[in-house]
């Protein structure tokens, strides 16, 4: 009988132990709304979708813990998790809520696993639970009921990739190249066609270009000029002839080339020795008009420049 009592007490004792290990009832069970929603309910395997948890709690309440997510919850994996939003609502209820993006890899039913949320009343110490409203996912097969029937298929039609043959990289290649080097080549043509030449001038050139320049407002001055313009002439076409030189200088060098006649040595001499004479005032101008000079000059100029025999026509003596 005794041992019996012991019993009795100790299985007493027990179940008070373990009741006092359960978690309080919440009195607000019916007045706290803790809930999901979901904007997909019927996601394909691996599709994500977004499950909003939402907690509501009255005036009277203070929301204590919100539940925390790990990245595998259940069947589900949590991709990612939004911050927690707080509002207020009607009648001075505030609602919490966060955004979770979440997939499922298998097909099937399903829903989370029993989440509580903890809060208190504002009048008590003591916390309580309350689980969320369940929401239910329906993760639907591709294959066709009738397992006899089931093919291979792709959930999405097949992705084409542009494949290029090897040779016909080659082709395009030599083709770039030769018309490349082809318009290089054309280019090239058409600019040496089109670049101007500028040689320059010869020392005839020079000479004539001054002689048409000499001011003929005075007959003694032109004897002048003419006569320096035609030494410098030969200065610049021959090595051995200097404007230093004197007259006599200057015809006795110019006598050492065969292809220059007598004549036109008798010529130069002629002007040289009157422009001489005008220069040192030991000779006065003549009555020679200074256009007839000058072009005398010039023919001068002419021959010496391209003299070849006898043959030629000599300029006409002034």
């Amino acid at each position: 009988m005794r041992t019996l009592l012991v019993i009795v007490l100790l299985a007493t004792l027990a179940g008070v132990q373990l009741k006092s290990q359960e978690p309080p009832e919440s009195p607000l069970l019916d007045v706290i709304r803790a809930y999901y929603r979901a904007n997909n309910q019927a996601p394909l395997v691996g599709e994500p979708f977004t499950v909003e948890v939402i907690v509501e709690i009255p005036p009277n309440a203070e929301l204590i813990r919100f539940p925390v997510f790990a990245d595998s919850w259940g069947d589900f994996v949590i991709l990612e998790q939004g911050d927690i939003q707080q509002e207020n609502i009607e009648e001075s209820w505030v609602r919490y809520s966060q955004s979770l993006e979440a997939l499922l890899w298998e097909t099937g039913d399903f829903e989370p696993p029993e989440t509580l949320v903890e809060y208190r009343l504002v009048s008590d110490i003591e916390s309580y639970f309350v689980p969320f409203t369940p929401i239910f996912f329906t993760v639907p097969s591709v294959l066709n009921p009738d397992m006899n029937q089931n093919t291979l298929r792709p959930l999405k039609p097949q992705i084409g990739y542009f494949n290029i043959p090897p040779y016909l990289v080659v082709f395009v290649v030599c083709i770039v190249a030769v018309s490349g080097y082809w318009a290089r080549y054309m280019w090239r043509k058409r600019r040496l066609k089109t670049e101007i030449v500028i040689l320059p001038a010869s020392p005839a050139e020079i000479a004539i270009a001054r002689l048409n320049q000499v001011d003929i407002s005075q007959m003694a001055a032109v004897w002048v000029n003419v006569a320096q313009i035609l030494r410098m002439f030969l200065s610049a076409k021959f090595e051995n002839i200097g404007q230093g030189l004197t007259t006599d200088e200057v015809l006795d060098n110019l006598q050492k080339y065969e292809h220059i006649s007598t004549r036109l040595i008798n010529e130069l001499r002629r002007i040289l020795f009157r422009a001489d004479g005008v220069k040192f005032e030991t000779t006065v101008p003549d009555n020679t008009e200074p256009e007839q000079l000058i072009k005398f000059a010039i023919n001068w100029v002419l021959k010496v420049d391209d003299y070849i025999g006898e043959s030629e026509e000599e300029p006409e003596a002034i």
